[in-house]
């Protein structure tokens, strides 16, 4: 029987994600998600925190991807004056 880690400890999660302890510190307070990319294992909010790795990869993932849409979307809002039918 293998046990499945779910939560990992912020060094670890550093270490997986190839980001540094502040950076992840950032992520949480502006980008990641609460009960989804990471818990307060402790249940209290001064608590120890679990990492998602796999959820926060996934972010990582869609988060690249619009990094790089983002030019295309804005060429695709500018209007031309080209006349129509030309």
């Amino acid at each position: 029987m293998s046990t499945l880690k779910k939560w990992y400890s912020t060094e670890d999660a550093c270490k997986y994600l190839g980001l540094g302890r502040t950076n992840l510190m950032m992520l949480k307070d502006n980008d990641l998600t609460v009960g989804v990319h990471y818990v307060f294992v402790t249940g209290r909010k001064r608590g120890t925190l679990g990492w998602d790795v796999a959820a926060i990869q996934q972010w990582q993932i869609q988060a690249s991807k619009e990094i790089m849409n983002r030019p295309k979307k804005i060429v695709e809002q500018v209007e031309t004056y080209q006349k129509m039918g030309v």
